[in-house]
């Protein structure tokens, strides 16, 4: 019984240190995905000018963006359209840039707190086995019946809550973006379509970051 109150101990030891490391980890992931929000957003917001633009453009000609939507920047560029697409690419650049730096402060951060979580989940593992063992003859000794009350519950409550915190490192281990992610999303170039800009301009920027 010394050795299972010792464990539970142990076990409420590292989760109670764990539990500062994974906010420590959130708010370093926050001081770089806040950059990424706000970036992307100047990027729609590049893409609506950008398409006004447009609109206005082949107004003068007689015709819209409806009427020529696979018409390519390059066939109606002029000084406006370059600065436009110039400006999307830094921003597109500089949300690359803020990715790496998210994906490698993120790699960093839990290499060493997964080896933590997972180290305590099988000590929670160990402890349960352990206590199922002789559950029969503790219940079977007054010495041990009362304390059984106290030390089985508090076993349950700490497993269930290393593997709460394992899941949560593990999924937010798993959300990366990548460069695809953005070019997916706003790559922009002389080739682009007008389609593909009113697309873009009335994109729902929630939903561009809904994988973030």
């Amino acid at each position: 019984m010394g050795q299972l109150k010792t464990g539970i101990l142990n076990l409420h030891k590292v989760m109670m240190e764990t539990a500062p490391k994974i906010q420590n980890i959130q708010e370093t992931l926050d001081s770089h995905s806040d950059p990424v929000m706000d970036l992307s957003g100047e990027c729609r917001q590049g893409y609506k000018l950008l398409y006004l633009y447009l609109d206005e453009k082949l107004k003068k000609i007689g015709s819209n963006p409806d009427a020529l939507p696979n018409r390519r920047l390059k066939d109606i560029m002029d000084a406006n359209i370059a600065q436009s697409i110039k400006g999307i690419q830094q921003w597109i650049h500089d949300i690359k840039a803020e990715i790496a730096s998210l994906n490698a402060a993120q790699q960093n951060s839990y290499v060493s707190l997964v080896t933590t979580v997972d180290s305590a989940d099988a000590l929670a593992n160990q402890l349960k086995a352990a206590a199922a063992k002789k559950m029969v003859k503790w219940s079977q000794d007054i010495k041990y019946k009362e304390k059984i009350k106290t030390y089985f519950p508090a076993l349950d409550t700490l497993a269930l809550k290393v593997k709460q915190q394992k899941a949560g490192v593990t999924a937010a281990r798993s959300l990366r973006l990548t460069d695809d992610w953005v070019d997916g999303r706003f790559a922009i170039s002389p080739d682009t379509t007008v389609a593909l800009v009113k697309d873009r301009a009335s994109m729902d920027l929630a939903a561009a970051l809904q994988n973030y």
